[in-house]
Parts: C-alpha cells; sequence; structure tokens
C-alpha cells in the first residue's frame, strides 16, 4: 500500500511507527491507515488517517519552535496561562474550545526553554509577596496545560525539566487540568508546586462527551494518589450540563468523591466550572 506521495506504507503492526501510533490512539484497535506522509520515518512528522473499532480518526503530531511567548492574565483557576508547550489534544470532547482552533492533532514546541524563560521573566516582573487570592495564598500560578491536555501529552514533553522548573522557584507553581490519570507522573515528587485538575461530570454524559478519556471513578481514585505523591490536586466539576435526570447524576457523583477521597484532602480540592 502506498500513501498520497508514493510511499510505501507498511500495515506490518510489529513495525515501531505502528507500535506508536497505536499508543497515541489510547491504545485502541487499529484496523486500516488510509494513508501516511513522513519523511525518513521521523514520527514527528507523521500524518496519519486510521480506522479505528469502526471510528476513522485523523493524528497528526508536529514538533515545531513556538513562536508565541505570549502569557495571558487568567483570573480563574490560575493567576497566569503560559506560552503552549503544546497545542491540540489527542481527545476529542466535543465541548472543547481548542477542536476550533485545532481539529485535529498537537503540536508540541521543541523550544522548551525560550517557554521556561519566558516565565521566568514575567514572574520577575510580578510584586512579592503575592497578595493571596482564589488560586493560591502565595505562589503566583501558571497554567501550563490551557491549549492542550499536558497530562495526557507528557510524554511528547520534558515534562519533568517543567515540573523541577515549578518546584524550583519559591515564588511560583504550575497547575494543568486533565481527563486522563497519567501513572507515570507518580514517579515523581513535585513538593505540592504541581496542581493537577481532575475534571469530573457524571460517567453516563462523560461517555458521550469525552470519549476515550479515563473513566471518572479512576480519575476520582487517582486523586488520593497524586495528593500522596506530592501533588496539589483540585477537581474541577467541569463542564457542569443541565440535562435530564443530571441533578441525581451529580448527586451520585458527589457521593463517589466524597467515598473515595481521603477526609483529610476533601477542603483542598473542589472547583464548579457551570456550562448549560
Amino acid at each position: 500500500m502506498n500513501d498520497k506521495h508514493g510511499h510505501k506504507v507498511d500495515l506490518d503492526r510489529e513495525n515501531s511507527w505502528y507500535k506508536k501510533a497505536q499508543k497515541l490512539l489510547l491504545n485502541k484497535k487499529i484496523i486500516d491507515v488510509k494513508w501516511c506522509n513522513w519523511d525518513d520515518e521521523d514520527y514527528s512528522t507523521t500524518g496519519l488517517v486510521f480506522t479505528t473499532n469502526n471510528d476513522v480518526s485523523f493524528f497528526l503530531l508536529k514538533k515545531i519552535n513556538r513562536k508565541s511567548m505570549l502569557i495571558r492574565e487568567s483570573g480563574r483557576s490560575s493567576d497566569y496561562i503560559t506560552p503552549s508547550f503544546g497545542f491540540g489534544c489527542l481527545f476529542k470532547c466535543s465541548y472543547c474550545y481548542m477542536r476550533r482552533h485545532v481539529k485535529n492533532g498537537l503540536s508540541v514546541a521543541t523550544n522548551t526553554d525560550d517557554i521556561l524563560n519566558a516565565i521566568t521573566e514575567h514572574a520577575n516582573s510580578l510584586q512579592y509577596p503575592k497578595t493571596p487570592n482564589q488560586t493560591h495564598n502565595s505562589y503566583y500560578t501558571y497554567d501550563f496545560s490551557c491549549n492542550e491536555d499536558f497530562i495526557l501529552h507528557a510524554k511528547f514533553h520534558d515534562w519533568v525539566k517543567i515540573f523541577e522548573y515549578f518546584m524550583l522557584d519559591d515564588r511560583i507553581m504550575g497547575t494543568a487540568a486533565t481527563k486522563y490519570v497519567n501513572d507515570d507522573l507518580l514517579t515523581f515528587n513535585p513538593n505540592k508546586k504541581i496542581r493537577i485538575r481532575f475534571s469530573l461530570m457524571p460517567q453516563e454524559i462523560s461517555d458521550k462527551l469525552e470519549p476515550g478519556t479515563s473513566k471518572i471513578i479512576d480519575r476520582i481514585k487517582a486523586i488520593n494518589e497524586f495528593m500522596a505523591a506530592g501533588y496539589d490536586v483540585h477537581i474541577n466539576y467541569s463542564p457542569i450540563i443541565v440535562y435530564d435526570n443530571s441533578k441525581q447524576a451529580y448527586a451520585e457523583l458527589f457521593d463517589l468523591v466524597n467515598k473515595h477521597v481521603h477526609d483529610s484532602y476533601k477542603e483542598q480540592v473542589t472547583r464548579c466550572t457551570s456550562i448549560t
């Protein structure tokens, strides 16, 4: 089989690029590959169209030199939003604003140091000590995952370097929202300088709006593990969606949180965002 440029596409499931693609698609069964375009089998520049479990999905991963070093104010779950380490998402949540900008795939910045230097320059301009606010009493908080699910994509980033950067600066901390339980991060202790924000909604609506994401019960159970590993953890009840039977569904969700999250953590973890 050849792609549209005449290059051979080998469907042998033992090929390294095929195995990588399968992992990137969250280990869904790959039935067919429609076309592929690469340069000397450089996976970072590979574009693929897959048929996976009877669902056609397009995937594209690019490694680029990020040009914009703009740091924006947030004022919600963080004080500021960093330049994008990644832009796009491998998940396909129907409500996500990123799908308006990048319908498929993900670009990963190769110039991580430039982004970290931009954060340092910005942090140097701030007044210390910080005036306490809803994001943190002591640290200025930077969302490094606004335009992607960084926790899902961590394997494409130098995530240890990024986490260490926030951990070692006594003025700031990093934060990221996610719908994915990434156990690889549990090997690192950020000393409460990285905040993971697990997004929760009733499983019945998550199945419809967040296909392929970690199960809600797994996200809830992960809260204790990440807190014990040294992370700061929040729950985002986000988005909150009103639908038939939603009142009962959310009551059951709150019961699950109450049942599984340790009592000592409960006051630290809750935040709500509403979409109706």
